[in-house]
């Protein structure tokens, strides 16, 4: 992996890439523009630049088709750095990319949801309200509260905004599981979380989740990060309150569906969870784009589309090395050219497809 010596080195690494050394100076002065630190983490491999990687292909609110445009445009400038005989750290850099594109398409996004006061569960569902001991739970729902050996977490605290019985008012913190006492099946489990609570400005999902054997990662489920458009049920109605909404599939074979948080960079916060028959209309209500970030497996053509265009600039990235590999590719010249004191590896991997 490329070695970031200096400020400079990867000020001038993303410099080479984009033809213009202003762009770098903006860079190094901690002020580069999303697209300009994307393409200065693939290069680098650290962890801070792939994080910017990350975060400007896996973009809550871009869909498949967005986040292979990026990322061909990214691969693009590596085509261009390729003509200074740099493959080993070219191909570094497109590995980095395709795998951060792929990765962003196949995550979860949380939505802004109105819910209205009254959840018509009915067709099957189960609902189950995080409150404090002794509040009465919405009706239809089971309440579930602090010392319930159906919950687990550290440091498990209920809180309430208000007396009345509006699932978001209260929720718990700090729930690290939930087990659940389900028909087998194949379910749809939606989890609901307020940005009026205790953790504002938390992730009250974490940044993984587990529904029994399956893994989930999550695009990002702060509120400021949470996609505009949804309802539950009529919930557009009379101005209802507005939450989070996660949407995960749920497949149960032994009568337990157990729900687990975690890799978040705070305790979570939980109000309510809805379990709903997979084959049966959702009370989560949203547009076909919206429906598509949600739940990838909603428009899996489109997310295939997206990998082949990636797959098409990457092998035409490939078709380019052996006319850029040559006297200019040694490890020594290329250290001189980046301004690094060490020269970069040349065992990297090699690009995979997708």
């Amino acid at each position: 992996m490329l070695k970031r010596t200096s400020k400079f080195a990867a000020m001038l690494l993303a410099g080479l890439a984009l033809g213009y050394v202003a762009a770098s100076a903006h860079a190094a002065a901690g002020n580069a523009d999303p697209r300009t630190a994307a393409l200065q983490g693939a290069l680098t491999g650290t962890p801070d630049g792939l994080a910017s990687l990350d975060a400007w292909l896996g973009e809550p609110s871009a869909l498949p088709a967005l986040t292979a445009a990026r990322a061909g445009s990214l691969i693009g400038d590596l085509r261009r750095l390729l003509r200074q005989g740099n493959t080993t750290v070219v191909q570094a850099a497109a590995e980095r990319i395709s795998r951060a594109a792929l990765s962003g398409m196949r995550e979860l996004r949380v939505a802004r949801a109105a819910v209205p006061s009254n959840i018509h569960l009915g067709d099957g569902r189960f609902g189950f309200a995080f409150q404090p001991p002794g509040a009465q739970a919405p009706q239809q729902f089971t309440a579930i509260s602090p010392g319930d050996p159906r919950i687990a977490g550290r440091n498990l605290k209920a809180v309430r905004s208000t007396n009345d019985q509006h699932v978001l008012r209260s929720g718990i913190v700090g729930i690290e599981s939930v087990k659940l006492a389900m028909p087998s099946g194949n379910w749809r489990v939606l989890v609901l979380t307020s940005d009026d609570g205790p953790l504002s400005n938390a992730e009250p999902f974490g940044r993984e989740v587990r529904v029994n054997n399956d893994t989930f990662q999550l695009a990002s489920s702060r509120p400021n990060q949470w996609l505009q458009g949804a309802t539950i049920g009529d919930g557009a109605a009379g101005g209802s309150p507005s939450g989070g909404v996660l949407m995960l599939p749920g497949r149960v074979s032994n009568a337990t569906l157990t729900i687990a948080f975690s890799g978040g960079d705070s305790p979570t916060y939980v109000c309510a969870i809805i379990v709903e028959p997979a084959d049966k209309p959702s009370l989560l209500r949203s547009g076909r784009d919206l429906q598509a970030l949600l739940d990838p497996r909603t428009d899996t053509s489109a997310i295939a589309e997206a990998v082949a265009a990636i797959d098409d600039a990457i092998g035409a990235l490939l078709a380019d090395i052996p006319t850029a590999a040559g006297p200019g590719a040694g490890p020594d010249q290329l250290a001189q050219q980046l301004g690094l004191n060490n020269p970069p590896s040349p065992q990297q991997p090699a690009v995979s497809p997708n």
